[in-house]
């Protein structure tokens, strides 16, 4: 009997349920696979569906069954649609990349990820041999890369005994060729501090959809820091959708080391009780966002974006005023200033310049300090609203003074 040919993806089910039936037949473990992945978009658990993925790893994944367990797979019919590599200090990030990449489950590839995860506070992970691996054979279909620093992403704050923190546990290397990769779509960076990473003057012709969160982002100085300096010169002129966490810095006697990125301060004193002696919440000398901002929202002018979301702010007034001061892109519809500060004051802030914000289509508020009844007033501003009442910025760069 003659397999039938793949169908496409988007095929209707009851065609891959006929090639299913006929890869069962040939003895293709594929078949079974697409059966229950059939079976989990249904709602079933996923857990027998991933059993037989580790049971025919070397049928499914080909080279990629070696590593089998570092990876994090999501499936469509009987192909990946994302993959993520989870790499620790001592694993071979490019081995596992060029891997996974070499599958034949690869094929239909949409989106990838390359998480480093430190497993104490001293580890180093290097990714960039991994980074390498996707620019020299990154699928056709693959159009999302993420790079994530995995404690990282479950941190609220970065913590340094100065103004200048250690190195990042987790190293990207250089970003040039992979953004430069004109099949490339999205890009998300999850880091500790982005102020490390080098984005000057990258050229980035296919990139739509840009999202950069870090623990530390704004400076309470008027010059604009590194960081918004050099997003500002990166070229992008497909760009719709750049977001960005506005981490700020602030200064403690003894931070809080609770979610924190490196509890440098655990040097200090075991006894966590010490810390609660000393609980300090710090202080932000503010931001000046007009100057913060001035060449990234005019680099932002000069592409067809369609949301802006800055978030976890705390410098409120700075921020809107900022806005106010450079305008925002004709192009956009979406603006979301979530997980930030503002409160009561915004609400009249917004209603006072209805000739910028009412142009919006949406306004996103999600989890910031402007209560239900506020918000309410925004009915009339013009764009839809939404809004969530909840504890602001909560992201920030701890530099502990003693």
């Amino acid at each position: 009997m003659t397999t039938p040919k793949q169908p496409p993806l988007d095929a209707p089910d009851d065609q891959w349920l006929v090639y299913a039936d006929a890869l069962q037949e040939a003895g293709d473990p594929r078949g079974e696979l697409i059966a229950l992945n059939q079976k989990v978009t249904g709602g079933a658990d996923p857990k027998d569906r991933d059993a037989f993925v580790q049971q025919h790893a070397a049928e499914l994944l080909g080279p990629a069954a070696e590593y089998f367990g570092a990876y994090q797979l999501d499936w469509r019919r009987c192909v990946l649609e994302m993959a993520a590599v989870r790499v620790g200090p001592q694993d071979d990030a490019a081995a596992m990349t060029r891997a996974l990449l070499a599958s034949p489950a690869a094929e239909g590839l949409w989106k990838l990820s390359l998480v480093g995860v430190p497993s104490g506070s001293h580890d180093a992970i290097d990714l960039s041999g991994a980074v390498a691996e996707v620019v020299k054979a990154m699928p056709e279909s693959c159009r999302y890369v993420a790079l994530v620093d995995d404690k990282a992403n479950k941190s609220q704050s970065l913590i340094s005994r100065d103004y200048d923190p250690g190195e990042n546990l987790v190293q990207f290397g250089p970003l040039t060729e992979l953004v430069a990769l004109s099949g490339l779509e999205r890009l998300h960076i999850v880091t500790a501090d982005p102020h490390q990473l080098d984005f000057e003057g990258l050229d980035a012709p296919g990139l739509r959809s840009f999202t950069l969160h870090g623990l530390r982002f704004a400076e309470s100085y008027d010059a604009p820091s590194q960081i918004a300096t050099q997003l500002a010169s990166i070229k992008w002129p497909k760009l719709e959708d750049f977001e960005a966490r506005l981490a700020e810095t602030w200064t403690c006697s003894v931070p809080d080391e609770t979610g924190a990125y490196v509890a440098v301060y655990a040097e200090m004193d075991e006894d966590e009780s010490y810390y609660d002696e000393y609980d300090d919440d710090g202080w932000n000398e503010g931001v000046n966002y007009t100057e913060e901002l001035a060449g990234l929202m005019e680099s932002l002018k000069q592409t067809p974006l369609k949301r802006l979301a800055l978030t976890s702010f705390d410098s409120s007034g700075q921020l809107l005023e900022a806005l106010r001061s450079h305008g925002l892109p004709e192009t956009l519809e979406e603006l979301d200033l979530s997980e930030s500060s503002l409160g009561a004051e915004a609400v009249q802030f917004f209603l006072d310049n209805k000739e910028l914000f009412g142009k919006l289509k949406r306004l996103v508020l999600e989890d910031t300090l402007i209560g239900d009844d506020d918000a309410k007033k925004l009915a009339d501003l013009g764009p839809e609203i939404e809004h969530s009442e909840g504890s602001g910025a909560c992201y920030r760069f701890l530099v502990g003074m003693e």
